[in-house]
């Protein structure tokens, strides 16, 4: 599975990052020879002129942006409002914690949030107003991708089928600054529930350091559950991690295909360049080719071209016959396919479509989306019950009770599916020119293509009159 989710990673990052993995995303285009000088040069050749189509990364900005959800409405409840701005004590807002988790859905499927009490006290350990201050003691919500999820495991403790065991892994980096050596390492966070079904934690290292294990207490009595949310675009099925990967898995394999297909199709036409052979050289001649042409140290071809031969010298072009129609109707498949897949081109928009197709497709996609919307909002409202519950606000067997009184509403306006304002513009402009249809009539149209209430209805015909968006 990882080599799929590295691959996903690649492609939403673009071009550079697909390139530079050489072989990996772009065998060689020879089965027998592929380290010679020769196929080296070739292989350089065929990589530079190979086209990746950065589709997935633009699909994922643009839904991203359609999401808009730095447009949501947030109430922290009293005592927790320091997790709207500062959400994971690193300095990351919640709505953007929520636009990075959307991000990794749609590419991984599901992520894993986690709620902690960062830099709590050890168990019988007392601190001043001061110390709890200094130390920057305060609940957190930690996101972790899907790729750094190592192990896992179900289990029925407590009366409940829950998730017993997860271990998760950060790549990081230690910079000596007297040095400027930088050591590499993995750090492992393990997160289990013990023989009593008590919550616990703890932290090891890929240099065999281990830290010891730590009950998690909430008002002296131990957590019975993992403050974990598993945040899916369906909802997952209980005791069980998705094996599928995310909305843009299969838009990444079709512009993959067609990438290596661009770098045969380069080579392709450069393979059916006119050949010339020349033959009858003898002594000076290349110096007086070079005289006779006006310096001119190459042999030009095309319609308008002149080659002045010394007298013995003798040339001819060969002209290919080799097609590429089928590279061309491949990629034009293949850019369909992308497209029904939900995948967009950059300029692509509605160009092209009917009114009743993009609104389809807009439908469709919005329809994932507000899933997805869903499901982060209600693991939100929970992990923000859970960061209560650590900080005293809530109480640990009235947790469901907390999470349905959470006042968060992520934007959902983009579920509301309606047709560009330059088409609606296009519609009320030809009604009004015909004279036969007045504003009621022209609202009721509206309304049918997607402009839900009078005020949206309003803001519409305003925009269109003043000829803005």
């Amino acid at each position: 599975m990882l080599p799929e989710v590295e691959k996903i990673r690649a492609a939403v990052k673009g071009a550079f990052f697909v390139k530079r993995e050489g072989f990996k995303y772009l065998p060689h285009p020879s089965d027998m020879d592929q380290i010679s000088e020769r196929a080296t040069a070739r292989y350089t050749e065929y990589r530079a002129a190979a086209e990746f189509d950065e589709v997935p990364g633009f699909t994922m900005r643009s839904m991203i942006g359609r999401a808009a959800l730095h447009k949501s409405n947030v109430e922290m409840p009293a005592g927790l409002e320091l997790l709207k701005e500062n959400v994971d004590g690193d300095g990351l807002s919640l709505l953007g914690q929520a636009e990075n988790v959307f991000a990794n859905i749609l590419q991984m499927k599901w992520h894993i949030l986690i709620a902690e009490y960062i830099n709590s006290p050890k168990a019988g350990e007392r601190l001043t107003p001061a110390q709890i201050a200094a130390r920057n003691i305060r609940p957190a919500i930690k996101s972790y991708p899907r790729d750094a999820v190592l192990d896992w495991d179900f289990r029925t403790i407590n009366g409940i089928n829950q998730l017993a065991y997860l271990k998760l892994m950060e790549h990081k980096f230690a910079l000596d600054y007297m040095t400027g050596s930088r050591k590499e390492f993995d750090e492992y966070l393990i997160l289990f529930l013990d023989a009593e079904g008590n919550y616990n934690w703890r932290k090891e290292t890929s240099t065999g350091e281990r830290g010891d294990d730590n009950l998690v207490t909430v008002a002296g009595k131990p957590l019975k559950w993992l403050p974990v949310e598993i945040v899916a675009d369906i909802e997952p099925e209980p005791g069980q991690l998705p094996q599928e990967l995310g909305f843009l898995s299969p838009i990444v394999d079709k512009v993959m295909a067609r990438y290596v297909d661009s770098a045969r199709y380069a080579e392709g036409r450069r393979s059916i360049l006119p050949t010339v052979n020349t033959k009858g050289w003898q002594g000076n001649d290349w110096d007086d080719f070079q005289t006779m042409n006006g310096g001119r140290s190459y042999i030009e071809l095309g319609g308008l071209s002149v080659n002045n031969l010394p007298r013995e010298v003798e040339m001819s072009v060969l002209s290919p016959s080799t097609e590429l129609d089928h590279f061309v109707k491949y990629r034009e498949i293949n850019a369909q396919d992308i497209r029904a897949l939900g995948g967009e081109f950059s300029g692509d928009e509605t160009a092209g479509k009917s009114d009743t197709q993009s609104n389809a497709e807009s439908a469709d996609k919005a329809a994932k989306m507000l899933s997805i919307v869903n499901n982060i909002e209600a693991s939100y409202k929970r992990l923000i019950a859970y960061c209560g519950m650590f900080a005293g606000i809530f109480q640990q067997d009235a947790i469901e009770q907390a999470a349905q009184e959470v006042q968060l509403s992520l934007n959902r306006e983009f579920a509301k599916t309606r047709a560009p304002v330059e088409d609606a513009r296009f519609v009320v402009t030809e009604l009004r020119m015909s004279g036969l249809f007045d504003d009621e009539t022209i609202r009721q149209r509206l309304k049918r293509m997607g402009y839900a209430d009078d005020a949206d209805i309003e803001r519409a015909l305003n925009a269109i009159d003043g000829g803005g968006q």
